[in-house]
């Protein structure tokens, strides 16, 4: 028993969103993942993180097997809302929301065998 991740990329792709940003949002989902995770004694975590080509677009996800969200995403990503005892949280997935979407990106969730939080983010352009 023993916890896992897993990620998948796609060499050579550049999206129009700056890699920052990508990177910064999709670090944020790794930490809430990992945090899910140990906050509900999970021996067997796993966290998969896939990167896919989806026409124009690349798709971010990261997957856990915890307990998913345990409200609708939109409560979830306001300000201040957590399910740590800490005072501290309440800013991960807000702030990630809120830095998709000044790119017009909406951050997908889904809470089927885990929590699955996904963006599409539109790739560059070839130079032709």
């Amino acid at each position: 028993a023993g916890n896992n991740m897993n990620i998948k990329h796609l060499e050579g792709v550049e999206s129009e969103v700056p890699s920052n940003k990508m990177f910064l949002a999709a670090k944020h989902l790794i930490q809430n993942a990992v945090e899910s995770l140990k906050k509900n004694n999970k021996d067997n975590g796993e966290i998969n993180v896939i990167c896919t080509k989806i026409g124009d677009n690349v798709e971010i996800s990261v997957q856990d097997n915890g307990p998913g969200l345990m409200c609708q995403l939109d409560l979830a990503c306001e300000l201040g809302y957590t399910t740590k005892a800490t005072i501290t949280g309440g800013t991960g997935l807000a702030l990630i929301s809120k830095m998709l979407r000044e790119h017009d990106i909406q951050l997908n969730y889904s809470g089927e065998n885990g929590a699955r939080f996904s963006f599409l983010a539109p790739l560059k352009a070839e130079k032709v």
